[in-house]
């Protein structure tokens, strides 16, 4: 509503300082001042709140609204589509579980390795099932470049490509499924290496739940 009564003064502003409007016949119109000025903004203030006193509320909701733009009106929900967003900030929760349960789910993203006699495969699970990168050398894309899919250097190229796609998926922290002794072997060994240069650590960052005291819930520690 400002914006249109200042619409209106600068009309009123360049009506009266325009040639047209000093002479109207044999009559002069007196010269533009501050005084006159002040005068037409008070009468324009003045027709405002006349409007403003005959005109309903919606009315003056749908006046406000066309003098702004699309782009400055701001949704009042936000919904956040990145899944990761909590974890990055340390808040999602971390599923413990029982003391002594196995295989432990106390993690966010977990790599797994699978070898077969034709190909290795590698991918990185959420904990709650869903599989958010895979990687293999039966693809295409990466078996070409392979003279065979099942050596030492056809791990480290599949370490390099499942590196590349974590940070482009945005995942920098997970563990790992190999154990000690797993890592041992040549072959795991390399992949291992390959993934960490890639820029990718074996290591999460620990969650707030994490600073809370573990209890242990079994029958013999009562």
């Amino acid at each position: 509503m400002a914006n249109a009564i200042w619409r209106r003064f600068a009309l009123a502003i360049h009506t009266a300082s325009s040639p047209l409007s000093k002479t109207s016949g044999a009559s002069t119109v007196q010269p533009l001042t501050w005084s006159v000025l002040s005068r037409i903004h008070d009468r324009q203030l003045a027709t405002s709140k006349v409007d403003q006193a005959g005109s309903t509320e919606g009315e003056l909701r749908d006046r406000d609204a066309e003098a702004v733009s699309e782009n400055d009106q701001v949704t009042p929900e936000f919904t956040n589509r990145n899944p990761r967003n909590l974890e990055k900030m340390a808040l999602a929760y971390k599923d413990k579980g029982w003391l002594n349960s196995y295989p432990r789910k106390n993690y966010w993203h977990k790599l797994f390795v699978k070898r077969t006699a034709r190909h290795v495969s590698a991918w990185v699970a959420h904990v709650n099932g869903h599989v958010a990168i895979e990687a293999s050398t039966e693809e295409w894309a990466i078996k070409k470049h392979l003279y065979s899919t099942t050596d030492v250097v056809a791990r480290r190229n599949l370490g390099r490509v499942i590196a590349q796609r974590c940070l482009e998926t945005g995942i920098e922290y997970m563990v790992c499924d190999l154990s000690d002794e797993e890592l041992e072997a040549e072959g795991n060994k390399v992949f291992y290496e390959a993934v960490t240069e890639g820029g990718v650590t074996f290591e999460e960052p620990k969650s707030i739940g994490d600073f809370v005291a573990e209890q242990n819930y079994l029958p013999e520690n009562y």
